[in-house]
C-alpha cells in the first residue's frame, strides 16, 4: 500500500503535503495540515510505500511520480 506526498520548502523547513486521499486520511490522525520528514519514516515503518510526487494539481490528485 502506498501514499502520495508532495514537497515544499518554506522558509527553509520542508514539508510534505497530501497527494491522495489516503495521505489525506493518514494526515487527519496527526492534526496538522502537513507531514515532517520524521512523521514519513514513521509511516514508512508500518508498512506504506511513501511516493513523492511532483506537478501536483488538488482538483483531481493527478500528478506524476519523481
Amino acid at each position: 500500500m502506498d501514499i502520495r506526498v508532495y514537497r515544499r520548502e518554506d522558509c527553509g523547513n520542508i514539508r510534505y503535503y497530501p497527494a491522495d486521499d489516503r495521505a489525506e486520511t493518514l494526515l487527519r490522525l496527526t492534526g496538522t495540515k502537513t507531514f515532517t520528514p520524521e512523521m514519513l519514516k514513521i509511516i514508512e515503518q508500518t508498512g506504506y510505500k511513501v511516493v513523492q510526487v511532483r506537478n501536483y494539481r488538488s482538483d483531481n490528485h493527478k500528478s506524476e511520480e519523481v
